[in-house]
């Protein structure tokens, strides 16, 4: 709700002014105008995991491997950074994504175990990707000629979060681990309630179920091992595994990557429930967002693309 002043009292009770500074119900100040929110709402906290996840890998390529017919994304950075329009379809220069996979469905939410979102997609090639004929610390599956595992199906916790249980002999951190879906920050739906972190991701609503059927890929064995980056690699995109056992997508078709403003943007965005009219003042004034006009055009971009009503 706006104030005479230009602050937003959001419905928890605390208070947004116009230069960034976020202020509790108690008035205690719990964002200075040039920090990034170090903690949100007793009401927010509540609805994230109790397991945060890990940033994606320091290493942002310019551009995200792309595999068949293109379209463009609008939003997309491109190689001079300048985002592209945020009400046309990409406009402005923006760089190319894939077509959506056959079978993506769903706003990022998990389906029920019979849902089509579940299972591996219609289609999909379930062969390992990036193998580099050498064996793994195991010896299975990246050595020449080892068979192709059936991919793991998902299960669901007292949670309705989606686990795979990842086989006892398989290179890495997901050895043995009963794998978990993306925390809800990594959906275009949970950006409202997610944490800023130095470096993010999003999963486009039509990968996210892709994204679970490499992560079958990912607990039968058959996604290629990289011991450097620590990161699974399968269908072109790669992952990160806590130790929790909780999944992070990292880079690859649909995964899209932001920075911490860029990210800060969005969640502001959602929380105003894309009314920019109530936040313009504080893209105006605070410095994370006066000094990078081009990560709050980007975040608006998404916004405009993939949370709009």
């Amino acid at each position: 709700m706006g104030r005479p002043d230009g602050s937003i009292l959001w419905d928890d009770g605390t208070i947004l002014h116009p230069d960034g500074r976020l202020e509790s119900p108690t008035g205690q100040t719990i964002q200075n105008a040039d920090e990034i929110p170090a903690e949100i709402s007793a009401r927010d906290r509540s609805i994230l995991d109790s397991t945060p996840d890990s940033p994606p890998p320091s290493h942002r390529p310019d551009t995200v491997p792309t595999e068949g017919p293109t379209r463009d994304l609008p939003g997309q950075r491109t190689s001079d950074s300048t985002p592209s329009s945020p009400t046309g379809g990409g406009g402005g220069g923006g760089g190319n994504y894939p077509e959506a996979p056959r079978g993506g469905t769903g706003d990022g939410l998990p389906e029920g175990p019979s849902g089509g979102a579940d299972g591996p997609l219609d289609g999909a090639d379930t062969s390992p990707n990036g193998r580099d004929g050498q064996p793994d610390a195991t010896g299975h599956p990246s050595e020449p000629g080892s068979p192709v595992r059936e991919a793991v199906e998902p299960h669901r916790d007292s949670q309705r979060r989606l686990r795979w249980q990842a086989e006892s002999d398989i290179p890495g951190p997901a050895r043995g681990l009963e794998l978990r879906e993306p925390h809800p920050r990594h959906t275009f739906s949970g950006v409202k309630h997610g944490d800023v972190k130095a470096e993010n991701s999003l999963v486009l609503p039509e990968y996210v179920s892709a994204m679970r059927s490499d992560i079958g890929e990912i607990a039968a064995g058959n996604a290629h091992f990289d011991r450097v980056s620590q990161r699974y690699e399968v269908n072109g995109r790669t992952y990160g595994i806590e130790p929790s056992g909780t999944v992070f997508p990292a880079s690859g078709p649909g995964i899209l990557e932001l920075d911490r403003v860029e990210y800060d943007a969005l969640k502001q965005i959602a929380r105003a429930n894309g009314d920019i009219s109530k936040i313009q003042r504080m893209f105006d004034n605070a410095p994370k967002f006066k000094n990078n006009p081009e990560a709050v055009a980007r975040a608006i971009s998404l916004h405009e693309s993939y949370m709009k009503k």
